[in-house]
């Protein structure tokens, strides 16, 4: 898939943008070297490192043409696994940060591992962006049929967007509709939602974007809004050289030709096997697994690098969560405490002015609360530090202020 490359390209030498790149040669003089961009230096110098010396340079992009090859890059490939559902924006900042340090390292190929069930598309489109913002080095998705079975929903835009796409044998891609979260009902289409007017917006631009996803990187769109529309249906059409074309069958009249393969019927959400992608020349090829395609690909016998930034957020996630856990935990069983010291009636665990109270009973109060404000304050914290924690930072904010100001009441009840 070479278009989005193509416009990569140009853009670098326009733009000043700051791709990774093999052999460079100086426009004015024919110098010449082999190297690979490592970060900006400024707003429009490079920064390059020299393959043969390892030294460091800075350039003007605009100086210089730069072509893709291997000369230039280290005979390695850094892979980057999604193998969960998309929903914490730690990992999706994991993922941005784990494509930025394969670029930065002059590595053959990106390859990026896909086995999820899909998820937030806010998210999702994130993923997108980072992949199209990569330069000359390609990027490479393998869809696997590990646990979830493939790459579904969000997934499934992901890998179409990779500049070459491979499907392990059990796996499958497709069914990308959009769902939103109802607080009553769970997920719901955006017109089940919404109503048809709403949601048939909301529908129309996700159906575009998806299939901007699969165009900018050579794939057929009208598959992308096929995986989202099921009302769209699927044709093949066979050429000359037994490649085939991708059609709305709703715009083909005549279907019983021997050239032509019903892909997806129309009343039905597309989703591929392995082998009908492949097939259809919408997957680059169809693999037995992964380590077998390793050793046979066209990076057999480089060094092949796991990315750990993704594990890493996960490892970091679970810390905060715990921490969450217990304080939320402990938040609870305050409260009870509280409620048991003053009343039996929760709704009025907190009215103290109505009840006549000893001060050992008011001290016993105050101890439980201020134990239960550094708990709120250490919920504020972990959410600051991770967004992703399941809890809305005003509310609980508000609650904090109103236990402060039940605090100053007890206090003064004291005096």
């Amino acid at each position: 898939m070479d278009l989005r490359r193509n416009i990569l390209f140009i853009t670098l030498l326009c733009i000043l943008a700051s791709a990774n790149a093999d052999t460079f040669t100086n426009k004015k003089t024919g110098e010449q070297f082999d190297g690979y961009a490592i970060k900006i230096a400024n707003r429009t110098r490079l920064t390059v490192r020299n393959a043969a010396s390892e030294n460091v340079r800075h350039i003007e992009p605009a100086d210089y043409d730069v072509i893709y090859n291997e000369k230039g890059r280290r005979k390695q490939v850094y892979v980057i696994d999604i193998n969960d559902a998309l929903m914490l924006e730690c990992e999706t900042a994991a993922f941005e940060k784990a494509v930025k340090i394969a670029e930065n390292q002059g590595n053959l190929a990106i390859v990026i591992r896909i086995d999820t069930p899909g998820g937030r598309v806010d998210l999702m489109k994130r993923y997108c962006s980072s992949i199209s913002g990569v330069g000359l080095t390609p990027v490479i998705a393998v869809v696997g049929g590990g646990k979830n079975g493939g790459a579904y929903s969000a997934g499934a835009i992901i890998a179409m967007g990779c500049d070459k796409l491979y499907m392990e044998t059990n796996s499958a891609i497709g069914a990308a509709t959009l769902l939103v979260m109802d607080a009553n009902d769970g997920l719901k289409s955006a017109k089940g939602k919404y109503g048809d007017d709403v949601g048939e917006k909301l529908d129309s631009a996700h159906r575009a974007y998806c299939a901007s996803v699969a165009e900018q990187a050579g794939r057929s769109g009208i598959i992308a809004q096929a995986m989202i529309d099921r009302q769209i249906e699927v044709i093949a059409v066979k050429d000359a050289n037994n490649k085939y074309k991708i059609c709305d069958g709703r715009d083909l009249q005549n279907k019983t030709n021997e050239n032509i393969l019903i892909v997806n019927r129309s009343g039905s959400l597309l989703t591929l096997s392995a082998k009908t992608a492949a097939d259809i020349g919408f997957a680059d090829g169809q693999i037995d697994n992964f380590n077998l395609w390793k050793q046979d690909c066209e990076f057999a016998g480089c060094r092949w690098i796991p990315s750990q930034e993704i594990k890493t957020s996960r490892r970091q996630y679970s810390l905060y969560e715990k921490r969450f856990n217990a304080a939320v935990k402990e938040i609870q069983q305050l409260d009870l405490k509280i409620s048991i010291a003053i009343s039996k009636n929760e709704e009025a665990r907190y009215v103290f002015q109505q009840r006549e109270l000893t001060n050992q009973k008011i001290l016993e109060v105050r101890t439980s609360l201020n134990k239960m404000i550094g708990q709120f304050k250490t919920v504020i914290s972990l959410k600051k530090s991770c967004a992703d924690l399941p809890v809305e930072l005003n509310e609980v904010q508000s609650q904090l202020s109103q236990l402060t100001s039940i605090q100053e009441e007890l206090t003064n009840m004291l005096r």
